[in-house]
């Protein structure tokens, strides 16, 4: 499988609620997002994953429409600082 680096964008409804990177974006969603091992709920875990995983689930349980778009660059780190700051979102933690 190839490794894409660059920028996702969660939206739900079509409303941005989250910008993230990533160096593997199939790492970040299946290994990530997808798959959130018990450990990483608790202090010194993994608390985005677990964090994301639970607002995708509870917005997909109410039937929403959660879409995923990427950006693939190798200039991800700045990118997503860059729209960070330009953007207030919701999901994301200062």
């Amino acid at each position: 499988m190839t490794r894409l680096s660059g920028v996702y964008i969660l939206t739900i409804d079509g409303e941005v609620q989250y910008v993230g990177e990533c160096a593997n974006l199939s790492s970040r969603f299946n290994s990530g997002y997808g798959n959130i091992s018990p450990r990483n709920c608790y202090k010194g875990g993994q608390e985005t994953n677990c964090r994301l995983n639970n607002l995708i689930y509870l917005a997909a349980e109410r039937g929403e429409c959660v879409s995923l778009w990427f950006f693939q660059t190798d200039d991800y780190k700045a990118m997503e600082l860059a729209l960070r700051a330009a953007l207030a979102l919701p999901w994301n933690r200062i």
